[in-house]
């Protein structure tokens, strides 16, 4: 199994958790907008969203970054990212380093204290939208946020059918 294969099948079996566990429904937005969003179909409203970022650039991000972003912005943790980033001092810097997962901007806006999971969630969706060249990275942070740091450093090869049989019950 490929480490990327791993790291999204980590991420999968992290939405089943969640959703089983946690009472929040915010995490399925958070999900879908991550493995769902595609570039493959470019729609009406994706060539406005490509024309509003001509007209309105953030320097130093693409035209692509800030569609990234007027896309992000339609969750609710999300609403103001294009302002917050707006206001990030040191973009730039953050743009080229080669950690950006372990720094990453402050720019959801939280109801009360969210959990390490989904702060964790929160940076990969940034780091999605702004740095995809290091979202494996950010997805190991998101992973290890709830089941543990030596739950991706396990070189054991994956037995899909072992965690079908035991681990699903109804």
């Amino acid at each position: 199994m490929l480490h990327s294969d791993k790291a999204l099948l980590a991420l999968l079996l992290l939405r089943i958790y969640l959703k089983c566990h946690t009472n929040d429904n915010t995490y399925e937005a958070k999900f879908d907008h991550f493995l769902l969003r595609s570039e493959l179909f470019m729609s009406e409203a994706s060539k406005t969203l490509h024309e509003a970022a001509k007209r309105n650039p953030i320097p130093p991000l693409t035209d692509d970054q800030v569609v990234s972003l007027m896309q992000l912005s339609r969750l609710p943790e999300f609403k103001e990212i294009v302002k917050k980033i707006q206001a990030v001092s040191d973009l730039s810097s953050w743009m080229n380093s080669d950690n950006p997962e372990h720094e990453v901007p402050e720019v959801a806006t939280y109801e009360g204290n969210p959990s390490a999971t989904s702060r964790a969630l929160n940076d990969l969706l940034v780091i999605h939208a702004l740095r995809p060249d290091r979202l494996v990275a950010a997805a190991h942070l998101v992973i290890s946020s709830t089941f543990g740091l030596e739950f991706m450093q396990q070189d054991k090869v994956t037995n899909l059918h072992e965690i079908i049989e035991s681990e699903v019950t109804d």
